[in-house]
Order: structure tokens, then sequence, then C-alpha cells
């Protein structure tokens, strides 16, 4: 996924409501596996405690919805990219490519 400057200013807004997030560094690779598509498989790489401190906090489940309502945008559009990509967050940065 290439993500728009549109789409990079929503999650960047989502995570900036997470302090915690801005200790967490790692990677969440995500795809789609069938024509819909949507959000099928998400495989997290955070290091330490990262990934556990995520789901705690509540804020992979918000990315988790909007990288499915961003995939769903993208698909109902026939944009390139549409069906997978991987999101980088570190040091209070957020990268979605």
């Amino acid at each position: 996924m290439k993500a728009t400057d549109y789409e990079l200013s929503r999650m960047r807004e989502l995570v900036s409501r997470y302090p915690l997030a801005q200790k967490i560094r790692g990677e969440l690779i995500f795809g789609a596996l069938d024509d819909e598509g949507r959000l099928d498989v998400a495989t997290p790489f955070f290091e330490d405690e990262g990934y556990e401190q995520l789901k705690a906090c509540g804020l992979r489940d918000a990315l988790i919805s909007l990288l499915d309502d961003l995939m769903v945008e993208r698909s109902s559009q026939d944009t390139e990219f549409a069906w997978d990509g991987v999101l980088k967050l570190g040091s209070g940065k957020v990268v979605l490519a």
C-alpha cells in the first residue's frame, strides 16, 4: 500500500491519541486474501513487549480497523497497491508502505 497524504494523516491522528505509541517500535504486515479487499491477515513484528502493549492499550484493534477501512476504500476505487502493505511504528512516527 503506497499511502496518500490523506491516509497518512488519518493514521497519524489515530496513533497520536495513544501516548504509548511513542515508545513502541515495530511493523505490522497486512493483507487481503480474497477479492473483497478486506484485511484478512496482519502479522506483527515488534520489539520487546511492544505488541503486548499495543494490544493492551487498544491501539492494535484501532489500527486494524483503520487499515481495513483504507483497504476497502482503495479496493472500491480500484487503486493500485490496495491489497497489502506494511505499517511501521517507531519513535512516534508512522510509515505506511
